[in-house]
């Protein structure tokens, strides 16, 4: 488990390229806007992930408050 936000990403980074084909992929935040902001501009440059399948959204109050502010999501769907 990474423990800085910065590992976090870049752990997620090596995660997607190691993947294979990718249908689709969510980036959800709870009041972390720019890291899931630079977590998807990553994806398009590193992982060369069309921006077209990377959809972002916010955490909703349940799953948000357990995490709390700051907390990212990455939800991936392969082919």
């Amino acid at each position: 488990m990474e423990r800085t936000i910065k590992k976090a990403i870049n752990w997620n980074i090596n995660f997607i390229k190691n993947l294979g084909k990718i249908e689709r992929i969510s980036l959800v935040d709870f009041e972390a806007e720019k890291y899931t902001e630079e977590l998807n501009n990553r994806l398009i440059s590193e992982a060369n992930i069309s921006n077209e399948i990377i959809y972002r959204g916010e955490m909703g109050p349940i799953t948000g408050t357990h995490g709390g502010p700051g907390t990212i999501g990455l939800i991936v769907i392969k082919k």
